[in-house]
């Protein structure tokens, strides 16, 4: 099993990187995963409605010319919330319909686009708290690595 996590933008704080590359480290014991960063769309000035929508529909077309195969599963606000161990047994429930590769995709700053929601298999979310990109993608990799440490039988989660 391969995971995708395609976010927006890069890093800027080093003790974020520091901390991803440390995860990214733990949950390649368990499977195969990559982030994919895609461009950072700057938002214009004094920017409407119209034009925050039009933004998160460019952002989704990035997103789709660097997605290949499989399930789609948006990470949102506004998604289905789990504990960390209903998330690991939905992790094995998505990794036994028989795919070759899972995609998580944290939006950009404005959020993701209804056309990518409607496409994807599942909408979760961590909170319903607004996070910082960075720290959006050190939780859900700290939490992706607690999954695979609880369907592994291993000593991590209390």
């Amino acid at each position: 099993m391969k995971i995708n996590l395609f976010v927006f933008g890069k890093i800027k704080e080093t003790y974020l990187e520091e901390a991803i590359n440390d995860y990214l480290k733990r949950i390649n014991h368990y499977r195969a995963l990559t982030i994919i960063e895609l461009k950072d769309l700057k938002e214009p000035k004094n920017a409407s409605f119209s034009d925050l929508e039009t933004l998160k529909d460019q952002e989704a077309n990035l997103f789709f010319e660097k997605y290949k195969e499989g399930p789609i599963i948006c990470l949102d606000e506004k998604g289905k919330t789990y504990s960390s161990i209903s998330f690991s047994e939905k992790i094995n429930q998505l990794e036994s319909r028989g795919h070759s590769t899972l995609n998580f995709v944290i939006g950009g700053s404005n959020g993701l686009s209804q056309s990518l929601k409607e496409k994807s298999q599942e909408i979760i979310s961590f909170s319903k708290m607004t996070f910082p990109h960075g720290l959006m993608r050190l939780i859900f990799l700290e939490q992706l690595y607690r999954a695979y440490k609880i369907l592994s039988h291993e000593t991590y989660h209390k």
